[in-house]
Order: structure tokens, then C-alpha cells, then sequence
């Protein structure tokens, strides 16, 4: 089962899924914002976000008899967010924690590695 907390654009069809892919009523209209200019989201945004996970997992265990859970994320940029986390946090240069991405050049490289700030 796929929860859409964010997915910026369009509203995926529901019909025809059987269910896979369900909206969350906490979604993030239109997405997070570009984290190099601005937070990507307001505390509040990122408190709905938690709890849609919460209810999610709940949901899991109570109504489906759960015991396995596994937890992923869908989109480009991504590893961008993680990776300029893992660098504010452990000091680590952003040329050592990034390398070739969806956005390369034939040759593996990617002129757009982001420059921490």
C-alpha cells in the first residue's frame, strides 16, 4: 500500500489502483518547497506528515494484522534532502556523500551536486 503525503502535481486516480495507492487527508498540497531558499515545510506540515505515518501504521496493524512493515519514499531530490542532512549534521563534504543521480551526464557525472551552504 503506497500513502500520498506529497506528491506534487496532479492527484493520482484513484480508480483502477484496487486500492494501492491511497491519499493521506494530510497531504502536502503541492509539495515541499525548494529547501535551499526556504524551510520545505512548516513545522505543522511536517506534525500532519508524522501523523499521517502514524495512522498508517496503526491502520497496518490493526485492520490488516500487519507484523512486516517497510518504509520507502518516491521521487526525485530525495536523496538530495538526506544527503544535505548527513552533511549539516556529520560535517561530511557534499562531494563525498553524492554521486551520480537521476540527473546526469552519459558519463556519471552531475554538474548540479548540491554545494552545501
Amino acid at each position: 500500500r503506497v500513502v500520498d503525503v506529497g506528491v506534487a502535481g496532479e492527484r493520482i486516480p484513484m480508480n483502477g489502483n484496487s486500492g494501492v495507492v491511497i491519499e493521506s487527508e494530510h497531504k502536502l498540497v503541492g509539495g515541499t518547497k525548494n529547501f535551499c531558499k526556504q524551510s520545505a515545510m512548516t513545522i505543522e506540515e511536517m506534525d500532519k506528515c508524522m501523523l499521517a505515518g502514524r495512522q498508517e501504521v496503526r491502520r497496518c496493524i490493526e485492520e490488516m494484522g500487519t507484523n512486516v512493515l517497510i518504509f520507502g519514499e518516491v521521487g526525485i531530490g530525495n536523496t538530495t534532502t538526506s544527503s544535505a542532512l548527513i552533511a549539516a549534521i556529520t560535517g561530511e563534504r557534499i562531494d563525498i556523500l553524492c554521486d551520480s543521480g537521476a540527473s546526469t551526464t552519459r558519463d556519471g557525472h552531475n554538474p548540479d551536486i548540491v554545494a552545501s551552504k
